[in-house]
């Protein structure tokens, strides 16, 4: 590979710490690698003496797998013996390396020293959610003890923190303290520090320098205020409207002359300016001259008039100037009888939250880092690692943490190597630090630090279209994107130089009223949905409309240097955040033909097959919970209706149960008509006549009701004889098998993984046993509701569906890493997130603690809330635009943005939506090669209706796409081989399964295969034998057609569900079979004899089937189950012919497929018939085994099931 100079600089630069800029697609991760594999074959270093800490797993598996493939071709190349097997040892030594997360480096530690953190060895690690009930749990018992205690200090604390309904609101808000404590090193000094600070208010304020960033926030609004002023007076005459600009004019003495020093007037006297800075503010309203001149910007100008006064008002008057800044001093010293409180209850919560860890030996990943940081703080520890790692790699740095950091101080001696990219780091929320990385780079530029920066700003992965459009957008709107940070393109002189696409749609309600729509019967549909999902959903049209016309489209792949045409699968559509609208998105797209994989958001307790299964436990645990048992019954698990709910209710209303729980009325419903059905059962039989005419004798509606009833009940009892014997994960999965649930989520049909979120409540029940060692399902059921209790949820899995060619919805947070040769940046349109409300405690890493001050019954704000306020909102409009750069920057070939707007748009100083960015910073910028690349198109309602359903040209691959037939095997290498093999091929060239068995030379496919004399495709050998070697033909008994009892059977098969059935009784199976065989009757056109000889002779041959030991297991143990899968395979030893053919049914285990094909042709029990059989099969059966391994890369068992003998014979 040949390296740029920037990068060689990276790879070989020793001596010194490195920090590398590597901008998005600038091959960082090889330049990592490469570095790496330097060190171990130029410098002889040890992978022992490496620590490389990576931002996730994946990312380390990845390193380690690149790591590996580079140091074996070192291998093969070297000559030197001595060298191969020092290479072959570091090799072996990957996978025990110090490579991976700051969280493994922290376990290894721990793991190594845990006497020295006072841990065991074998300790576990704690989820998120669990971490966080517990140290609710701790909370909870601190204020007991508090309570208790009847703490005078603690109650003035509630009193004025608190309100009168519940103390909620306030341990939320110490929880969330607590937690950003806990992001940072030595926490509880920095407590102390702040109550030292409290207390000496009076004595140090002065000496704040919080005061005069205070200061420096008023000057900054009226600066602004003054920018807003002088863009009204610039519009104003522009439009020609001289005396409304004279009027506002006159506020100019009072603007740009205050007359007031903003960083030491009293800000009472500063308050008093700016009242009157509003009070004067004119009227916009033009002369009658002027009118016609002003309408044409009247709506701009009233928008920055609001803007200009919304500074006043809202951010000065109302926010900034209310801090008693005289006042403060005093006010600080007193609270600080608070803050001890607080600090008492932080250090009580920390000390009884680490006790119940202890007790669980588990421990969450936050635990880890404080933990290794304190055994490293011990200086012999700390030797040991500096004397062990020579060499120090941080991938993704912008995304490091100060605990992180302080970690890699106590051992780093000029030996780091840090690769990142400060415009990619978008995990504020998880309290990444990207000052961390600016900070290093600042410092690394200067002459006399030690360390040195590496700038890679050629972008490889995006064409020259993407990179001016990144470089466009982000100039502005970035801090310090200069030339040092600007994308570059890597590869020179591209003929193809990509295309950056603008769609905006108004969400418009009028054309829910248009007439004209309305009257197709389409679009009326359609309207429906708009009317109803609202413009998420409108947006979805908008985005599917675009990618119809994209796909199929031409580009060129760099890395392969071929043209290609654009497949569903190459396509991305990335929002901030899925919650609530990808599944509107999701199902815009399906409606209009385009598969879909979505990335999984979302609690899957809103989903009603696992909320029906969350129900069935909560009764496995405690019958007497009427929502879950009603919500139980009305499932179409059991086939309860709300009339048989009410008909209960009746009865328990008339017969002494009014006004109890239903659960009470419902037992003893059931128990009356159990003892009613065993009268009415004596009826019947005769023995009992007096019985006859005064018995209760159950209605038919009746019956049927209590049958079902006693079903449940019998599904009740018998799970919770499970509990006894099963572990909580196996007995979940077993009532999932039993109650029906697996059928329910298939027929719900809500996502392509049916089954996916059951198996992820299973795996967070599987994690929750694993945490707590022994655990009950009362212990799980009190868990989840505890979680819920604390506002969390159980998150659904990775994703939904694992379509092969389908379109990709993921949040863009999952995109970091990935590239896509087209990307949508959704939701362009959607304004901005706000700053959250303030909470009465806070801390800010830069200003400390601050608190509400309460004086008088009276509550103001310091200025450290202040500061931090509009901190907050600057860095999460700093982050809104990394997030957008890393959505830009995903993008090979074709980038677009989508935006659905309300006709709103921010003002010409501020960006209400990413659309805004892209309009001032995009559409408006002058690059003379744009119009070779950009287009920006806005639709109009019933035009983007018209386009997303109605253009026949888009939709053209999409009916390509679904009516062409779905092969398990590719046949040829290319598809243009495969077009023009089809296109002259003889009749010779494609071959049937059938034909070939019937083909002279097939055993050449089967290793030579000898195929024993006499059995043929000309000789009945379909035959019944009656035991004694005599032969009777068991169909032409009934007089029917073999084949097409053969068809049927298959069909059978086919329609039946292979879970279902496997944990059926037999005579549900037989029920099972019963139904299916109805709707195949008419299917296939079967005769009444023909029916008659399925249900008498076929039925037990099928239930056999499912019996089956072997098969049960089987099918059990599938992730995937495939039933009549098409094949073509093409292969030299048959001399080009291409065989086409169905498999009857595979199953995809975790490590092999097997493929089961049935007989149904009716032959005897002979041995030598049967192996002859599997003789003349065999052949058949080595083609759907080589089928399968080609498409699934697995290895393949296949199996012939005769039915007629119901024997499995291994081929």
């Amino acid at each position: 590979m040949k390296w740029s100079g920037n990068q060689l600089k990276a790879i070989e630069g020793r001596g010194s710490d490195i920090i590398v800029s590597a901008a998005a697609g600038s091959g960082k991760t090889a330049v990592l690698i490469q570095r790496l594999k330097s060190l171990v074959t130029d410098d002889g270093v040890s992978l022992d003496e490496v620590l490389v800490a990576t931002f996730t797993n994946a990312a380390a598996a990845e390193l380690k797998e690149r790591l590996a493939k580079a140091l074996t071709q070192e291998i093969e190349a070297t000559q030197d013996d001595e060298q191969r097997e020092f290479l072959l040892v570091q090799r072996k030594n990957i996978e025990t390396a110090s490579i991976g997360t700051f969280h493994s480096f922290a376990i290894d530690l721990l793991r190594e020293f845990n006497y020295r953190a006072g841990i065991s060895k074998n300790f576990g690690i704690l989820s998120q959610q669990s971490d966080v009930l517990i140290t609710r749990e701790a909370l909870d018992t601190v204020f007991t003890e508090f309570f208790e205690a009847k703490d005078e200090c603690f109650l003035a604390f509630l009193d004025a923190y608190s309100n009168d309904k519940s103390d909620d609101d306030i341990k939320k808000n110490i929880i969330d303290v607590y937690t950003k404590l806990r992001a940072l090193p030595y926490y509880d000094a920095i407590l102390d520090r702040e109550v030292e600070v409290f207390k000496r208010a009076t004595l140090d304020f002065n000496s704040f320098s919080s005061l005069h960033e205070y200061r420096e926030l008023i000057k900054k609004m009226f600066s602004d205020e003054k920018k807003y002023f002088d863009l009204l007076l610039g519009m104003l005459d522009d439009a020609g409207c001289v005396s409304l600009k004279e009027k506002v004019q006159k506020l100019s003495p009072h603007v740009y002359e205050p007359n007031i020093d903003f960083m030491t007037a009293d800000i009472d006297d500063i308050r008093l300016y700016a009242k009157k800075l509003l009070d004067e503010f004119p009227t916009m309203r033009a002369s009658k001259d002027e009118k016609e001149s002003y309408e044409e910007v009247k709506e701009e100008c009233q928008k920055i008039a609001r803007k200009f006064k919304a500074i006043i008002k809202d951010d000065l008057l109302e926010s900034i100037l209310t801090v008693p800044l005289e006042r403060e001093p005093e006010l600080m010293k007193e609270t600080g009888a608070h803050l001890t409180t607080f600090s008492k209850i932080i250090k009580a919560v920390d000390r009884i939250s680490f006790e119940l860890k202890q007790e669980y030996n588990a421990y969450s990943f936050s635990d880890l880092e404080h933990l290794a940081l304190r055994v490293l703080c011990i200086d012999d520890v700390a030797l040991i690692y500096k004397d062990r790692i020579k060499h120090i790699f941080v991938d993704e740095y912008q995304d490091s943490n100060e605990m992180q950091e302080e970690i890699l101080h106590k051992f780093a001696e000029n030996n780091l190597f840090l690769v990142g990219d400060v415009k990619q780091s978008i995990y504020r929320f998880r309290f990444a630090e990207p000052s961390l990385f600016e900070g290093r780079y600042d410092a690394y530029l200067g002459t006399s630090s030690s360390g040195s920066v590496v700038d890679l700003k050629e972008n490889y992965r995006s064409k020259q279209a993407v990179i001016d459009a990144v470089n466009a957008l982000f100039k502005a709107v970035i801090p310090k994107y200069d030339e040092r940070h600007r994308l570059v393109a890597g590869r020179k002189n591209q003929d193809f130089i990509g295309e950056v696409k603008v769609c905006k749609a108004e969400f418009d309600k009028e054309i829910l009223n248009d007439e004209k729509l309305k009257s197709n019967e389409k679009y009326r549909y359609y309207l429906k949905l708009i009317d109803t999902l609202g413009k998420d959903f409108y947006e979805g049209l908008l985005i599917g409309s675009e990618i119809k016309a994209a796909v199929g489209r031409e580009y060129f792949d760099a890395k392969e240097g071929l043209r290609k045409k654009l497949k569903y699968s190459d396509i991305a559509v990335l929002f901030r955040s899925i919650k609530g609208r990808g599944k509107k998105i999701r199902l815009a797209l399906e409606l209009l033909g385009i598969p879909v994989n979505m990335q999984a958001s979302g609690d899957i307790l809103d989903f009603k097959e696992v909320n029906l299964l969350h129900c069935i436990l909560k009764l496995v645990d405690n019958f007497y919970d009427d929502l879950s048992l009603v919500t139980v019954l009305l499932s179409s698990v059991y086939g309860i209706t709300p009339q048989d709910i009410a008909e209960i209710r009746i009865w328990g209303d008339e017969n002494g149960y009014k006004g109890q729980p239903f659960y009470a009325c419902f037992l003893a419903f059931s128990k009356k008509f159990s003892e009613d059905s065993d009268a009415d059962k004596d009826v019947d039989t005769g023995e009992n006549d007096d019985t006859c005419e005064n018995a209760t004798v159950l209605k038919v509606t009746n019956r049927e009701l209590f049958a079902r009833i006693n079903d449940f009940i019998d599904d009740i009892l018998r799970f919770r004889s499970y509990g006894y014997a099963l572990s909580l994960h196996m007995f979940i999965k077993r009532v999932c098998a039993e109650s029906g649930i697996y059928e329910f989520a298939k027929a719900l049909k809500q996502s392509k993984s049916p089954c996916g979120n059951l198996d992820r409540y299973m795996d967070f029940a599987c994690e929750f046993e694993r945490e707590r060692g022994i655990a009950t399902l009362s212990d799980l059921l009190m868990h989840i509701d505890n979680l819920y209790t604390t506002g969390l949820t159980i998150e659904q899995g990775e994703q939904e569906g694992e379509t092969p060619d389908a379109v990709n919805i993921m949040t863009i947070h999952r995109s970091k890493g990935l590239e896509f040769p087209m990307v949508v940046v959704a939701g362009c349109g959607s304004s901005f997130a706000r700053t959250k409300a303030a909470s009465y405690i806070n801390f800010d890493k830069n200003y400390g603690m601050f608190m509400r001050y309460v004086k008088d019954d009276v509550m103001y704000i310091s200025h450290r809330e202040v500061l931090h306020k509009y901190g907050e909102r600057d860095a999460e409009y700093d982050e809104a635009m990394r997030i957008f750069y890393v959505a830009c920057t995903r993008a090979k070939d074709f980038l677009m943005f989508s935006g659905v707007t309300n006709g709103k748009k921010g003002s010409a100083l501020t960006y209400n939506s990413f659309y805004d960015v892209i309009c001032e910073n995009l559409a408006c910028d002058d690059n003379s090669c744009k119009n070779k690349w950009f287009r920006h198109e806005e639709f109009k309602g019933e035009e983007l209706l018209k386009r997303a359903l109605d253009s026949e040209n888009v939709d053209k691959h999409s009916r390509q796409t679904h009516e062409s037939r779905p092969y398990l095997a590719q046949v040829p290498a290319e598809e243009s081989d495969f077009n023009n093999l089809k296109a002259g091929a003889s009749e010779k060239e494609f071959v049937s399964v059938t034909e070939f068995l019937k083909m002279a030379d097939r055993e050449v496919l089967t290793n030579n295969t000898i195929v024993k004399q006499g059995i043929n495709g000309d000789k009945d050998v379909f035959s019944h034998s009656d035991g004694n070697g005599d032969v009777e033909n068991g169909s032409e008994v009934y007089g029917i057609d073999p084949a097409r009892i053969g068809t049927a059977v298959h069909k059978l098969f086919e329609r039946l569900s292979f879970e279902k059935m496997v944990c059926a009784g037999e005579d549900e199976m037989i029920t099972l079979i019963l139904d299916e065989l109805a709707c195949i009757k008419r299917e296939c056109s079967l005769t009444d004899d023909e029916k008659s000889y399925i249900e008498n002779k076929k039925i037990h041959e099928v239930v056999a089937f499912f019996k089956n030991e072997f098969m049960q297991n089987v099918i059990r143990k599938a992730k995937l189950i495939e039933k009549e899968k098409a094949f073509m395979m093409r292969d030299d030893n048959l001399q080009g012919r291409i065989i086409e053919g169905v498999i009857d049914c595979f199953f995809e285990g975790a490590d092999e497929i097997t493929v089961i094909d049935y007989k149904t042709n009716e032959i005897g029990r002979s041995d030598k018939r049967i192996r002859d059989l599997m003789e003349y099969y065999r052949p058949q059966l080595e083609l759907y085994k080589r089928a399968c391994e080609r498409g699934y890369n697995k290895p393949v068992s296949a199996y012939v099931y005769f039915t007629n003998v119901k024997i499995f014979c291994e081929v």
